[in-house]
């Protein structure tokens, strides 16, 4: 027997998962530093992650990536008593999945549609471009990371990481909603006879 499908999750308790761990890394940078709130934020970062998988049951590749690279950067801050690990993740993370989705797209690869299949049927000209600019989304985050990273304080940091950096892609994907809607294909015909 299948399982059963689970229940959508509420997006309220979506954003408050996404949401958590950044609240944990202002609230401890304000009172002790981004050194010392780098460790509590990899630990609630990867309890958000397993959450989130478990009330979904399926696996956002992008999330999991994510979430090892602060668990990685975070070590790394931690061990050498340095903020930089920390401020470099967005940067060398987003610069990776941009490199990566611009590599695919060039090579005939979709790779968003595993990710985003389930939420939407696009044509092959629209994944094509939803990818090219999603790559080219995410070398901007990472560039705009290095100016952030280079003009304000740690403080400062965690504002922009809870302020900037997290409304940044549900803005992009606002953006795409006119090319999601050209690009869309009809849904299947559900329950259709032959």
């Amino acid at each position: 027997m299948d399982k059963p499908e689970p229940a959508p999750i509420s997006p309220s308790v979506k954003l408050g998962l996404e949401l958590g761990p950044l609240v944990v890394l202002v609230a401890i940078t304000m009172r002790a530093g981004l050194v010392k709130a780098a460790l509590p934020f990899a630990i609630a970062s990867v309890l958000s992650t397993a959450i989130l998988y478990r009330l979904q049951r399926k696996v956002n590749w992008i999330l999991v990536v994510s979430t090892i690279a602060v668990a990685g950067f975070a070590a790394l801050t931690w061990w050498f008593d340095d903020s930089s690990f920390l401020k470099l993740k967005v940067t060398i993370v987003s610069a990776c999945m941009g490199l990566w989705l611009l590599v695919a797209r060039a090579l005939g690869k979709q790779p968003l549609r595993t990710l985003f299949e389930s939420a939407m049927q696009l044509d092959e000209p629209g994944w094509s471009k939803f990818t090219l600019r999603f790559g080219l989304f995410f070398l901007a985050m990472a560039a705009t990371n290095e100016v952030v990273r280079r003009v304000v304080d740690d403080e400062g940091y965690a504002i922009a990481k809870l302020a900037l950096f997290f409304p940044l892609p549900i803005v992009f994907m606002a953006t795409q909603l006119p090319l999601i809607k050209r690009h869309s294909l009809p849904a299947p015909e559900q329950g259709s006879r032959e």
